[in-house]
């Protein structure tokens, strides 16, 4: 059942991530983590953003773009690095804008960061990640903000 879920998943993220490039502003995402019964870890994420429909009027959209297996332990740095693998991996990390220009290497690009925010548990390896997560994006010269950018989700912190 899990190599069915995990492979479901894969489909789903090829999908959102054609989709995600015509992203009117900036990709926000809810995520989870938890263990199975054999203590295995997995992640789930999914991206909500707004598009454009052939009639151009604005549409929001909610994908999966992930779940599966994290190696490793469920501490906030381990969780960072994998986010920002998946960010990588979806295309997330900058979206050309007029707006915004960097200087990369010799070559000036438009760019800005196409990271909404990130709604979590109240979990303390949540705020571990958010803290590395703002650390390895700053490193990319993206500016992102470990608290601006972290929604608290109010459904697990009243549980």
């Amino acid at each position: 059942m899990t190599k069915i879920i995990l492979d479901a998943s894969k489909n789903c993220a090829k999908a959102a991530k054609e989709e995600m490039k015509k992203a009117e502003g900036r990709v926000s995402f809810t995520m989870d983590l938890w263990s199975d019964p054999v203590l295995d870890s997995y992640m789930a994420i999914m991206a909500h953003y707004v598009i454009r429909d052939n009639n151009h009027q604005l549409e929001y959209r909610s994908d999966l773009i992930v779940f599966r297996y994290i190696e490793g332990s469920h501490m906030g740095v381990n969780l960072a690095n994998h986010f920002l693998i998946i960010l990588e991996e979806m295309d997330l990390l900058y979206k050309v804008s007029r707006n915004n220009f960097q200087l990369l290497g010799n070559i000036f690009f438009f760019l800005n960061p196409k990271i909404g925010v990130i709604t979590m548990d109240n979990a303390s390896n949540n705020n571990t990640l958010m803290g590395e997560l703002e650390s390895l994006l700053e490193s990319r010269n993206i500016l992102f903000d470990r608290d601006g950018n972290h929604i608290r989700s109010a459904y697990f912190i009243i549980l």
